[in-house]
Order: C-alpha cells, then structure tokens, then sequence
C-alpha cells in the first residue's frame, strides 16, 4: 500500500506512521496517518489502503490500537 500511494503521490521519500485500530473480527475501524506525512496526500493514501485490511480475530474478543511505520 505504501509504494503504490508512494508512487502515485511522487512523495514517499521516508517512512509513513499510522495509527490504526482493529476491532475483535479483525477488521479495521480507523486509521490515522501521523505527522509529518498526515496532511500529506500520501499518508491519506496509505492510511485508505490500509483501512481495507482484514486481520484475524481476536482469540480474546479485544480490540486493539497499534502504531505501525510503513515503508
């Protein structure tokens, strides 16, 4: 997701942090791309794409927030 919003947007020279919750069926309920790239059109890319992952199902029934850098 990173290289082609990177491609796309001429612009990922470094890496892209965002910030992203998953809720207990595995899915994605926000992201957030962080600073310095989170008013840039590529970290609004990146944190689209990265919305439509599907992660595997809490085993406990959490949700979970984790910080990620992307390249």
């Amino acid at each position: 997701a990173s290289r082609d919003c990177g491609r796309k947007h001429m612009s990922l020279s470094s890496k892209v942090e965002l910030k992203l919750e998953v809720e207990p069926n595995g899915s994605v309920s926000s992201t957030a791309p962080l600073a310095p790239l989170d008013v840039q059109p590529v970290g609004q890319c990146v944190a689209k794409e990265v919305a439509k992952l599907r992660f595997p199902e809490s085993e406990k029934g959490l949700s979970d927030t984790w910080t990620l850098p992307l390249r």
